[in-house]
């Protein structure tokens, strides 16, 4: 599936193929609000929990991309070249 192919489904069908091939990468936090990013085939795609709007069933796709420069949000900002002391 490509990701213009996942974004003409309807969100029912959306959830459907996140839930059936998307693999779940990280989370984060952004007013409030936690965000999941997810994998489906070549693209990303990211969710809304939003349990105050019970019109959309507390699951809004606020976006599906496939920049990986996108990801920086996601990426971990500590410096990896530094030893962990215990």
């Amino acid at each position: 599936m490509t990701i213009k192919e996942f974004q003409e489904l309807s969100k029912h069908e959306q959830i459907q193929v996140i839930k059936e091939h998307g693999v779940f990468l990280a989370d984060r936090v952004v007013s409030g609000n936690r965000l999941f990013l997810y994998i489906v085939n070549t693209f990303y795609v990211e969710l809304l929990h939003e349990f105050s709007n019970i019109n959309s069933k507390g699951i809004v796709i606020t976006r599906a991309f496939d920049n990986e420069s996108e990801l920086a949000d996601y990426t971990d900002k500590t410096d990896a070249s530094r030893p962990i002391r215990k």
